[in-house]
């Protein structure tokens, strides 16, 4: 359930499968050209439109809350006693009866919905291509994003079929040096705390 495009373009994703442990937060560049300079010096990578799994913000969660709220306080009242003096004359408001019945499923249908949102967390998100940097490493696509804040995170892992990495197996050696140079220099700042 897509609530807001939301500005600046800052967001928290949900990532699985990071087997490898590439770091979520890969550096901070200060503009978007700094950022590309980066991945072309250091990786094969390519611009690619990504949908990604985006956790939802505080303002989204409270929105629905809201929402869910103005149904009970102010909606669901109304559908019962809809129903309640569709009981009452059944015989000559059998019409309406049904429909107060169908506003009220439908009301609840909604808070459902929202509540399942809730509880879901993430909405699907679509990524221009120019955001996305993809490079191949061990097997998978790592997929990072280039933030607003400057900031370039991890956002989708996806696994590259036989054909792929049968065609990029040559170009994934220079990706895989410098990843591997990458989660050492993580690991001595871990260290090193």
């Amino acid at each position: 359930m897509k609530i807001v495009e939301t500005q600046p373009f800052i967001h928290e994703f949900n990532i699985t499968g990071n087997e490898n442990n590439l770091p979520e937060i890969l550096k901070h560049f200060n503009t978007p050209e700094e950022c590309h300079e980066y991945f072309s010096s250091n990786l094969i990578a390519e611009h690619t439109k990504l949908y990604v799994d985006r956790v939802y913000t505080e303002e989204e969660i409270t929105e629905f809350e809201d929402n869910i709220l103005d149904i009970v306080k102010n909606q669901m009242p109304d559908a019962e006693n809809k129903i309640s003096d569709a009981e009452y004359s059944l015989q000559v408001a059998k019409k309406n009866k049904e429909k107060a019945v169908e506003s009220y499923n439908a009301l609840n249908t909604e808070i459902k919905d929202y509540r399942n949102e809730i509880l879901k967390g993430t909405t699907e998100l679509e990524i221009e291509a120019q955001r996305v940097f993809r490079f191949p490493y061990k097997g998978y696509y790592y997929h990072y994003v280039y933030l607003d804040n400057g900031m370039v995170v991890l956002a989708k892992i996806t696994l590259m079929n036989e054909e792929e990495r049968n065609e990029l197996f040559s170009s994934s050696d220079k990706n895989e040096k410098f990843i591997n140079s990458l989660l050492n220099e993580e690991k001595n700042k871990r260290k090193t705390k």
